[in-house]
């Protein structure tokens, strides 16, 4: 009868280590995939940062192009200044 009762508590030992141990690995599956949404937010942060970036480069070359066309009527209009004061 004592036998009996020492396997019975044994059976219950190891069910609880078992359920500590697939609690435990939950717990870490759970943080790996934490750990792979944050690693996917920094890479969306990134991706934005670039995009940003790309979009405050084509500003700017919109800006020079803008510049040197108001460059280009400004000269073309002196030079129609200097025709008609020439006549």
């Amino acid at each position: 009868m004592v036998r009996g009762r020492v396997v019975v508590v044994d059976v219950a030992a190891v069910v609880a280590i078992a359920v500590v141990v697939a609690a435990a690995a939950a717990a870490a599956v759970a943080a790996a995939a934490a750990a792979a949404a944050a690693a996917a937010a920094a890479a969306a942060a990134a991706a934005a940062a670039a995009a940003a970036v790309a979009a405050a480069a084509a500003a700017a070359v919109v800006a020079a192009a803008v510049a040197v066309d108001a460059d280009v009527a400004r000269n073309a209009m002196q030079d129609d200044a200097l025709r008609l004061v020439d006549c």
